[in-house]
């Protein structure tokens, strides 16, 4: 199902590793707090936080990964790479 954003063998839990650490990077390059991401998203700071660490994988790019990239005025591929 999302093997196509995979490269190099990843697992699916390597990408939400990895899409979790570009979430932070940008959130922090915006200078928004986890309060201000989960204000604008209307995402728990618990679980902002889990997503940031790659243990909120399986919820993640259902639920909230086009909300999260529109907060923090990014293309959804910008937190791929």
């Amino acid at each position: 199902m999302y093997k196509c954003f995979m490269e190099n063998n990843e697992t699916f839990e390597e990408l939400c590793i990895l899409i979790g650490k570009n979430i932070k990077k940008l959130r922090l390059e915006k200078g928004l707090t986890v309060k201000d991401l989960s204000q604008k998203t209307k995402i728990t700071q618990n679980y902002i936080r889990k997503i940031e660490k790659g243990i909120a994988y399986k919820m993640l790019i259902n639920r909230h990964i086009n909300n999260i990239a529109t907060v923090l005025e990014v293309k959804l591929s910008e937190l791929f790479i």
